[in-house]
């Protein structure tokens, strides 16, 4: 279950978890803070690193497929299966024409099987097939977790990309006095960089509030619990002296929640410095 102090926000391909403000805790005394970085805080990077995708692909399973055809030999054109282009096979009688016979045969079939699957649809004698179950099914199976928990080792950028929600999360990629912050996979978080649009500081922008979420399947939250299970009333920030973009490498539980998003109990991080 995850906890209540996290609210859900809507975001294009992905329900993506934000910190609310509603579970306020006292500020850690700092000889309490110096413990728990000193206990957190590791001195090694921890072997068999995933990224935040690698680690949703075994939570969730494989994206689903494009149907779109891939460029196999690199000659920029999309690669297709012989059956795309059967034009040399219908001349089997070697007069220079084209034998349809076998063609049109396939096309009757097809017609008579497209016709049996409307059949097979059509439950409540409209005409109209019914899909509305079919689909239902299919965008239950597509946020249902195949793994809930697994031990992890993540490696990530703390943020790096547009936030996703600046109401819901305004400290993005951190959390005001809270020890969490938003791990993204590093390799769209260079896309990210590479691709950065700039314009000036408290600029409204109307391209980034478009794209704000379009990272946001790429992004996991990773808090550090205390005893009591919520997340340590100090900010990641001064809890590891964190910056934002900074490369760092977890260590904890992954816990997959049916909405899509990825929440880390860490128990250690690493910070590449």
């Amino acid at each position: 279950m995850i906890r209540r102090f996290f609210v859900l926000l809507a975001l294009p391909g992905l329900t993506l978890l934000g910190v609310s403000g509603c579970s306020k805790q006292p500020a850690l005394d700092p000889a309490v803070v110096a413990k728990h970085r000193t206990a957190l805080l590791l001195e090694e990077e921890p072997d068999g690193a995933q990224t935040v995708l690698e680690v949703r692909e075994a939570m969730f399973g494989a994206p689903s497929d494009t149907g779109v055809p891939h460029d196999h030999d690199g000659d920029g054109v999309a690669d297709h299966a012989p059956e795309d282009h059967p034009a040399d096979d219908h001349d089997h009688d070697g007069d220079g024409k084209a034998d349809h016979a076998a063609e049109e045969h396939a096309a009757d079939e097809h017609d008579h099987e497209h016709a049996e699957g409307e059949a097979d649809h059509d439950h409540d004698g409209d005409g109209h097939a019914d899909h509305a179950a079919e689909d239902h099914d299919h965008a239950h199976d597509a946020k249902k977790p195949l793994v809930e928990e697994l031990d992890v080792v993540l490696v990530g950028s703390v943020g790096g990309v547009p936030n996703p929600s600046d109401q819901a999360m305004p400290d993005f990629p951190f959390a005001k006095n809270q020890a969490i912050f938003f791990l993204v996979d590093p390799e769209v978080a260079a896309e990210a960089e590479e691709h950065a649009h700039t314009h000036a500081p408290g600029e409204e922008c109307a391209f980034c509030a478009a794209h704000a979420g379009d990272s946001a399947h790429a992004i996991a939250v990773v808090q550090f619990p205390g005893e009591n299970g919520k997340p340590l009333a100090v900010d990641a920030r001064d809890l590891f002296e964190l910056k934002e973009k900074e490369m760092v490498v977890v260590k904890g539980k992954a816990k997959a929640n049916s909405d899509g998003s990825i929440i880390v109990d860490a128990t250690g991080v690493y910070v590449r410095r």
